[in-house]
This record gives C-alpha cells, sequence and structure tokens, in this order.
C-alpha cells in the first residue's frame, strides 16, 4: 500500500511540477528515439497483456493472470473515459490542457497510462511471487520513457498508471493467498486447455 500512495504522490506532484515542461522538452525526439518508442509502445499495448493473460489461465488453469490484467484493463480504461485528458501532443501543438469530462476523443485519453499500469501491475505480481529479479525493473522505465517521448503521456499519467497497476497487483495477490479470496478465485471456472 505504501508503494501505491508513493505512485500516487508522485503523480499529483508531477501534475503541478513537471507535466508541462517534460511535453515541451520531450517534444521533438530524434527519429531513431522515436521509431523505437513506437516498437516498444506496440510490443506493449495493453490488449496483448489481456490476451497473454487469457491463454495463460487457459493453458495453467491459474486465474489471476486474467484476473490482473482484467483489472488493470478495466479501471484504466473507465479513467481515461472519465478524466478525458488532453495528450501531450495537444498542448504542444495546439495548447490544449487539462481534463475535459465528457470528450470521447483519443487524444483526450492520456490519464492514467495503461501501458504503465499494465507492465507495473505484471512485474509487481510476478516480484510478490518472487518470479522475478530486479533486473526486470528496466522494462517499466522503457515503456514510460517511450509513452513520453511519443507524447502519449504526461509524468503524472505514467506515475498513476503504476500506482493502478501496483494496487491491482497487491489486491489479486491477497486473494491468491487468503482463504477468502481462493473462494473468490474458485468461482471463476477455467477449463485447461488440452495439449495436442
Amino acid at each position: 500500500m505504501r508503494v501505491f500512495f508513493a505512485f500516487f504522490c508522485l503523480s499529483v506532484f508531477s501534475y503541478f511540477f513537471l507535466d508541462k515542461e517534460t511535453a515541451f522538452l520531450f517534444s521533438s525526439p530524434p527519429y531513431f528515439v522515436e521509431g523505437v518508442s513506437r516498437l516498444i509502445s506496440f510490443l506493449t499495448t495493453p490488449s496483448l497483456y489481456l490476451i497473454a493473460g487469457a491463454f495463460a489461465a487457459l493453458y495453467t488453469r491459474k486465474k489471476e493472470p486474467l484476473l490482473l490484467t482484467s483489472i488493470v484493463f478495466t479501471v484504466t480504461g473507465v479513467l481515461k473515459v472519465l478524466c478525458a485528458r488532453a495528450r501531450p501532443e495537444l498542448l504542444v501543438e495546439k495548447g490544449i490542457y487539462g481534463f475535459y469530462p465528457g470528450t470521447f476523443s483519443s487524444h483526450f485519453r492520456s490519464f492514467p497510462s495503461a501501458h504503465t499500469a499494465m507492465i507495473i501491475g505484471v512485474l509487481t505480481f510476478c516480484f510478490l511471487q518472487k518470479k522475478t529479479s530486479y533486473v526486470w525493473w528496466i522494462l517499466p522505465l522503457a515503456v514510460a520513457m517511450s509513452r513520453i517521448f511519443l507524447q502519449k503521456h504526461y509524468v503524472s499519467d505514467l506515475f498513476m498508471g503504476a500506482a493502478i497497476g501496483v494496487l491491482s497487483a497487491q489486491v489479486v495477490y491477497f486473494l491468491d493467498k487468503r482463504k477468502a479470496g481462493k473462494e473468490i478465485l474458485a468461482r471463476f471456472k477455467i477449463k485447461r486447455l488440452k495439449k495436442s
């Protein structure tokens, strides 16, 4: 819970002191950096994690991967629609900044970062289960930087995405480790895929 709160506080701080400055600072990345950023963003698309979570659940009969990716996907999706924050590209090109609830354009889906939430959630869950090392934590940094270079997110969006990912992973881990949580997870029937 402390990590969630730390990311939440960093998000609020970034909103007031870093967002506009970093949007302009990284508005024109070198061509190579932009290309690498597009590749990283494509490979870490949240819907791919959702599909991978579904396959992992079907193959292993463990519900946690699908539950985790579903929670992150749903929470970030709902917040994006409710908050409707203008993306940094709108600030740089047209001077539009802030939240515009009721706007349904994809240019107003900056807050929070689903890419960051998903990768942080998955790595946090693996870390809690002692199935990953610290080396893997370079991936969320690469994803976060790619989203900034592509002008899709502000720094505060990334921190809030990280907070959502950490909290989602902690909830799923808690459900997995507690008796009451196992009963809740048992309600989700998943049949195992047969190997050919």
